[in-house]
């Protein structure tokens, strides 16, 4: 499900090949959880697809009525707010659900295009949002809380089914367990640095993840969003943990740009 889009992806002088923001652009489009399933909106009402010029690019978490939140590089190609639409309480990315233009983007100060570091990113809705069964704000983790390691997690989105897997028309889900941080600090550590705002889930055999297309949308623990997706190596790669933007480390950000 991570977001993909290869002009955006960059190298290093390592072993590695690539670091790859999960997000799909028109012209690099795909969407789909590897390894999950089917699901319905009404269960994950907090769920949107963030559109470019009308076509799925990235997913987000509804905040309030007003406001979204999605990762910072589903922006690195956008000029202008007006490029950016989201359609919120629809199981599909292609139709369905109501769509609503963006009135503004505000993307994290510290936010770095090249390390995905602080790869957060507000969207306020020129109107407001009207809640019922397939459109609610989420829930967020606390201020400083991290999952611990092995927890049981679930990534939501429209992200690909494989990295150069096809778009699919149903919301996907999937099954992961945080990985220590520690850990993942290791698996990357070659190529890039790991930081505290960070979390990694994935599955013992590395099948499941999050892929092109996913990026911005939720992780959550029983319910609450913990993260939401940011990067990782192409999607699924067994070595390699899918990465995560803590809510518990910006939850004070959060709020303080969605009064």
């Amino acid at each position: 499900m991570k977001a993909v889009a290869l002009l955006l992806c960059f190298t290093f002088a390592s072993t590695l090949e690539l670091q790859i923001p999960k997000f799909a652009w028109p012209w690099n489009s795909g969407s789909k959880i590897v390894g999950g399933q089917d699901v319905n909106i009404n269960q994950i009402p907090y769920q949107v697809s963030v559109l470019h010029y009308n076509r799925h690019t990235c997913g987000g978490v509804i905040l309030n009525n007003r406001h979204i939140l999605t990762a910072a590089h589903c922006f690195d190609q956008v000029s202008n707010p007006r490029e950016i639409q989201v359609r919120v309480g629809s199981s599909s990315a292609y139709h369905g659900g109501i769509i609503f233009d963006v009135k503004d983007i505000y993307i994290h100060d510290q936010y770095n295009d090249k390390t995905l570091d602080f790869d957060v990113a507000i969207l306020t809705l020129a109107y407001g949002l009207r809640f019922d069964t397939n459109v609610q704000p989420a829930v967020l983790a606390a201020d400083g809380y991290q999952p611990k390691a092995n927890a049981e997690v679930i990534v939501s989105g429209w992200g690909k089914l494989s990295y150069q897997g096809p778009l699919p028309e149903q919301l996907q889900k999937v099954n992961l367990y945080i990985v220590d941080h520690d850990d993942c600090y290791v698996a990357y550590m070659e190529n890039h640095e790991l930081s505290e705002r960070n979390i990694c889930a994935t599955v013992a055999d590395g099948s499941k993840d999050a892929c092109s297309g996913d990026s911005g949308g939720p992780l959550t623990e029983d319910g609450v969003v913990v993260g939401i997706v940011s990067w990782g190596v192409r999607c699924a790669e067994p070595d390699y943990p899918g990465v995560y933007s803590s809510i518990g480390y910006f939850r004070k950000w959060i709020l303080e740009h969605t009064k």
